[in-house]
């Protein structure tokens, strides 16, 4: 009787055949490989656009560059609505305080609502405050930041930048996201905001944060106040003028 022998089947996969590979690969190769750290580059590149920002500065009665006297300094960002125009008109009231005010005036913004200021860029922003410093007899230590509104953004990212430059800050009108409060320095802010404010719960919400990371912050709500309103109250504040200008 003949023996009947059952011709073996070859099973071939892919998987198969790149461990193989991998297997019979010569060990110098592999050595090579192990061997070869990756490539550091450098990327080089220069603009030459010319950023120019406008800003007011309004210097208080008896004032004297060359005298030893140090004013206190406010810095006032504006909201999306402002212009030169309107901040000069708002200040009108306050020039015979005894500050030197700073007001950067936010540019127009390239897209978006026509008319409107949109995005302020700290870093320039810092520049310009400590320009001002360094040109008037301004007392490093008293210098505050006041923010209407749109401004609420420019100052959280303003303080992110600069922590060094402010020993307190007012908001009016103004929210700040939560993970932009956990990086704010530990200085005092004074939040102002009217009843009648659509966005009240987001300034709000704001407050509440901030006292979960530790900050001195109060909230004082003008009743009956919208949007406008508060602004107008809160710079009307005889109590808050002389907090800002005390010894911090």
């Amino acid at each position: 009787m003949g023996v009947f022998m059952r011709e073996p089947k070859v099973f071939f996969s892919p998987i198969f055949a790149f461990l193989g590979a991998a297997l019979f690969l010569p060990v110098s190769h592999l050595l090579h490989s192990q061997e070869v750290a990756p490539e550091q580059r450098t990327f080089e590149w220069k603009s030459e656009k010319k950023v120019s920002h406008d800003y007011l500065v309004f210097l208080p009665s008896g004032y004297d560059a060359a005298g030893e006297k140090k004013w206190p300094m406010v810095v006032y960002l504006n909201g999306g609505g402002g212009n030169a125009k309107l901040v000069n008109r708002q200040f009108a009231p306050h020039r015979d305080r005894h500050f030197v005010f700073l007001a950067p005036i936010c540019p127009l913004a390239e897209e978006g609502v026509l008319g409107h200021y949109t995005k302020w860029n700290p870093e320039i922003v810092g520049e310009i405050v400590k320009k001002v410093i360094a040109e008037h007899s301004i007392d490093e230590a008293n210098c505050s930041l006041m923010r209407f509104s749109m401004g609420g953004s420019g100052a959280c990212e303003l303080l992110f930048y600069h922590p060094e430059l402010f020993s307190r800050v007012v908001v009016m009108s103004g929210s700040c996201h939560p993970s932009k409060l956990k990086h704010y320095p530990k200085i005092p802010v004074r939040v102002f905001s009217g009843s009648k404010e659509p966005w009240l719960p987001y300034h709000t919400n704001t407050v509440n944060s901030a006292k979960q990371f530790g900050l001195d912050v109060s909230h004082t709500i003008w009743p009956g106040a919208g949007h406008g309103a508060c602004r107008q109250r809160t710079m009307s504040d005889e109590a808050l003028w002389e907090w800002l200008g005390s010894a911090p």
